[in-house]
C-alpha cells in the first residue's frame, strides 16, 4: 500500500514539473530601429518620406528566418521585404504623412503563433521649431542675447525631432551657431560682445532662427542693436568767451574778467549731462576747482550742441592758454 502512494506521489511530481516547464521558442527579436531617410529613431517627417525598419533576429545554429515571417504593423500590417542570414528590413512607400505619434508593432509568427514581439511609438513630425521667447540687452560693449525656443511635432505630441542648431544673424550674416541637442525645449543666455559680433557704427538687426533635426526650420526673430562707438565732436573754431557785456574776447589784461565759455558739440546721442571743461589754465588762483567743470548743453539743430560754463573770471594768466574739453556720449564713448 505504501508503495502504491509513492508511486502516485512521483507520477503528481513528474506531471508538476512537465506542466510548468516554460516554453522556449529560438527565434526572437534581437536589436532593431524604426527611422525614416533621416536616420533618427522613431521619428520621420511629415513631407514625403517612408518607415524604415531594421531587425536583427536571434536563431539557434540550425535555424533561418524569411522576410514572410516578420511583421510591421501601423496603420496597416505589413510582411518585411527581405532578409539576409538573421538581418531583416522593410521599407514603406514614400510619401506625405498627417503629423501624429502611431503606435507601432514588430511581430515574429510562426504557424499563426506570435513567437515574439515588440512595440513603440513613431513619430511623424509635420511642425517647424518656435522661438517663445528671445531678448538682446546692450550695456556698453557687452551683449546678452536670451532666448527659449519650444520644438513639436504637432498638435497634442509628447514628442519632436529635436532642435538641431541655432543660428544667429547680425544683418543675414551668421554670426554665431549653437548646439540644440535635440531637445525639444531649449532655453539659454549667450555673452557676447560688440567686438566678438564684428559690429560696425549704425543700426543692425541681430536675428535668431532654430533649425530641428528634420530641418525644419523656425520663424526669424529680430532685436534692433544701435552701435555708436565714436564719441562726441568738439568742432573747431566754435570755442568762444564771452564778457558780461556779451562782448567776444579775444584776449584780456592783468584784471579779472567774468565770462562765459561756449563750444560747439556734435553728437547724434550727446549726454548732455557728461560734457566738461577744464578751466584751470585761464584762473591760476583756482586750479583745484577749475580742472573738471561740468557744462550746461541744449541742442540748437540736429544732433549739434552749445555747451557753456558761465560765471568764470580769467585772471593771473601769461601768453597763449588753452582749454581742454571732454565728452561722452549716452554709450559712454568719449570724445
Amino acid at each position: 500500500m505504501l508503495g502504491k502512494k509513492i508511486g502516485v506521489l512521483i507520477s503528481i511530481f513528474m506531471m508538476f514539473l512537465v506542466v510548468s516547464m516554460p516554453i522556449v521558442f529560438a527565434k526572437s527579436i534581437g536589436s532593431y530601429t524604426v527611422t525614416g531617410s533621416d536616420g533618427l529613431e522613431d521619428v520621420i517627417s511629415a513631407d514625403n518620406d517612408y518607415v524604415l525598419v531594421e531587425v536583427e533576429v536571434n536563431l539557434d545554429e540550425d535555424e533561418t528566418i524569411s522576410e514572410d515571417e516578420l511583421y510591421f504593423e501601423y496603420t496597416k500590417t505589413e510582411t518585411f521585404d527581405s532578409c539576409t542570414d538573421n538581418y531583416c528590413s522593410y521599407q514603406s512607400s514614400q510619401s506625405d504623412r498627417t503629423p501624429q505619434e502611431m503606435e507601432w508593432t514588430i511581430s515574429i509568427i510562426e504557424d499563426s503563433s506570435i513567437l515574439d514581439s515588440v512595440d513603440g511609438t513613431l513619430t511623424i513630425d509635420g511642425t517647424e521649431p518656435e522661438v517663445d521667447d528671445y531678448d538682446l540687452e546692450v550695456k556698453e560693449e557687452e551683449i546678452t542675447i536670451e532666448y527659449e525656443i519650444i520644438d513639436t511635432a504637432c498638435s497634442g505630441c509628447l514628442t519632436c525631432a529635436g532642435i538641431d542648431t541655432v543660428t544667429i544673424y547680425q544683418d543675414e550674416t551668421v554670426v554665431l551657431e549653437e548646439n540644440g541637442f535635440g531637445a525639444c525645449e531649449l532655453e539659454d543666455e549667450i555673452e557676447t560682445s560688440i567686438d566678438e559680433l564684428n559690429l560696425e557704427d549704425g543700426d543692425h538687426e541681430i536675428c535668431i532662427m532654430a533649425t530641428d533635426k528634420l530641418g525644419f526650420e523656425s520663424d526669424e526673430e529680430c532685436a534692433p542693436i544701435s552701435v555708436d562707438r565714436t564719441g562726441p565732436y568738439f568742432e573747431t573754431g566754435s570755442f568762444r568767451l564771452i564778457d558780461a557785456n556779451e562782448e567776444e574776447l579775444y584776449y584780456v589784461g592783468p584784471d579779472q574778467v567774468p565770462v562765459t565759455i561756449y563750444v560747439n558739440v556734435t553728437d547724434d546721442n550727446l549726454d548732455t549731462n557728461a560734457v566738461y571743461a577744464d578751466l584751470s589754465n585761464i584762473n591760476t588762483g583756482y586750479v583745484s576747482t577749475f580742472d573738471n567743470v561740468t557744462g550746461s548743453c541744449s541742442e540748437v539743430s540736429t544732433d549739434n550742441y552749445e555747451c557753456y560754463w558761465s560765471g568764470y573770471l580769467v585772471y593771473g594768466i601769461d601768453g597763449t592758454q588753452s582749454v581742454d574739453f571732454t565728452g561722452y556720449d549716452l554709450n559712454g564713448s568719449p570724445g
